[in-house]
């Protein structure tokens, strides 16, 4: 009997342990504001963009900075983390977009990186040696990060 009820409270207890998540569809939004908010509403209208409200658990949106392309042309640099069903899966991309808010290309995957100086991104990948990234104007089709490479998708002509 002692056994049939310590493996009935195991289990109840593994089942109340797991992670669920629902739709509950919560947003944040991180980062300078009002740019933070306007490249935020850009990505929910890309085709890889925020998810529907109601398929998702939460979504955070991170907006980390800019990057000068010839001293000139910005690129905002934003990061979306979402989570979403039974066993709360994350999607991540870092998003970078031109001064009008238009997607110019996305890494999908990638942990989410720091701006430590001007044009540089310093980003993690599990327990190995940050990556430090150098942008020099264009953006890899391969952003190479620990020796593993992010493709680049979504991508138009900066």
């Amino acid at each position: 009997m002692h056994k049939f009820l310590a493996l009935a409270f195991l289990i109840g207890f593994s089942n109340f342990a797991k992670a669920t998540c629902g739709d509950d569809s919560i947003r944040t939004i991180f980062g300078e504001e009002p740019i933070a908010s306007q490249m935020y509403s850009s990505v929910q209208k890309q085709e890889m963009g925020g998810w529907e409200t109601g398929t998702f658990h939460s979504e955070k949106f991170y907006y980390l900075g800019a990057l000068n392309k010839d001293n000139s042309t910005l690129i905002h640099i934003g990061y979306l983390n979402t989570v979403w069903g039974a066993s709360c899966r994350a999607t991540l991309r870092l998003i970078f977009m031109n001064e009008s808010f238009k997607e110019v290309g996305q890494y999908y995957g990638i942990e989410k990186p720091e701006l430590i100086s001007p044009n540089k991104l310093s980003i993690p990948y599990e327990e190995q040696e940050k990556t430090i990234w150098e942008f020099k104007g264009n953006l890899p089709k391969c952003l190479m990060v620990a020796d593993d490479c992010f493709p680049l998708e979504n991508t138009i002509a900066l």
